[in-house]
């Protein structure tokens, strides 16, 4: 059975079987890795980028949008604001 809540990101609900025991073997691994970012877009584009995504979050909130769903367009419409410069950015790089 599937589910969504509207979310950018759909969320897929599974249902579990009991399996017979067996033992488990852990293992882990752990890697550094860099992804480099893309430029900005043009100052042009990032507003109306801007402009799209807060219509986008004000429509959904109008229609009382599920909080996945939300969440992803706020997230969209601050990267816009901070790239702009309207907003400083809130998190620090480690």
């Amino acid at each position: 059975m599937a589910r969504t809540d509207g979310s950018l990101i759909p969320m897929i609900l599974f249902r579990y079987e009991e399996l017979p025991p067996e033992p488990v073997r852990l293992a882990a691994a752990e890697e550094r890795v860099d992804f480099p970012l893309l430029a900005p877009p043009p100052p042009a584009e990032l507003a109306r980028l801007r402009d799209e995504y807060a219509a986008a979050v004000a429509e959904a909130e109008a229609r009382g949008a599920g909080a996945a769903e939300l969440h992803g367009l706020q997230y969209h419409a601050k990267w816009a604001r901070v790239l702009a410069g309207e907003e400083p950015p809130t998190s620090i790089p480690v």
